[in-house]
């Protein structure tokens, strides 16, 4: 046998003659591996991520709870950059299934950033209120002279809280959390069926 891959023959005449063959190889992963360790867990912490909707955002366990969630699919990326090959023409769908996951994910946490911090300047609007009766109950027992220039600057800060009472910013902050929900479940659909038709696709 050469070291080209062909074995010689002797002919009629008695000289060597080469006979080429060739080898056909056929190589397939088994997907049950990434379908039951990479996949299957992403989409459980999205399912659990979409149900985060459900925790009032009043508290901090919302903001704990994606945090949290956002960490285990930063870890699934780590464990999925060791098990697939570096030397890659093509980004994996399997890598742009995480990332995209890992998108939407952050999309929804800052939007419970900004949720949270609508409902903080609410609440801090409502105390500057209660704090500016208190002023007028203790202005009564000062001179007239003082309760007046109390009375003035109170009105003046009364009128600057009137295009924002107590309340307009969770208003907008509940509307935010519709509007951003039903984008939310749209994304979330429109990307699990993307990825679905680029693997059937691929497979045959």
């Amino acid at each position: 046998m050469t070291p080209h891959g062909s074995s010689m023959r002797l002919n009629n005449n008695g000289l060597l003659h080469p006979e080429e063959y060739r080898a056909v190889i056929t190589m397939k992963r088994r997907s049950a591996l990434y379908i039951v360790n990479f996949l299957l867990p992403i989409l459980f912490f999205l399912c659990l991520d979409l149900a985060s909707f459900l925790i009032s955002d009043s508290g901090g366990e919302k903001l704990s709870f994606k945090v949290t969630v956002l960490l285990a699919i930063t870890v699934m990326q780590l464990l999925l950059n060791e098990i697939l090959p570096s030397s890659s023409d093509r980004i994996p769908l399997i890598a742009v299934y995480c990332i995209g996951s890992f998108t939407l994910m952050m999309l929804s946490l800052m939007e419970t950033i900004l949720v949270m911090y609508l409902l903080e300047r609410d609440s801090a609007s409502k105390d500057n209120e209660g704090r500016s009766s208190q002023l007028m109950e203790e202005s009564e027992q000062i001179s007239d002279e003082l309760s007046e220039a109390v009375k003035t600057l109170t009105l003046l800060l009364n009128s600057r809280k009137e295009e924002r009472k107590p309340g307009y910013w969770t208003r907008v902050a509940k509307t935010i959390n519709k509007v951003f929900l039903i984008f939310y479940i749209t994304a979330e659909s429109v990307f699990l069926c993307f990825m679905f038709f680029n693997w059937t696709r691929a497979d045959h």
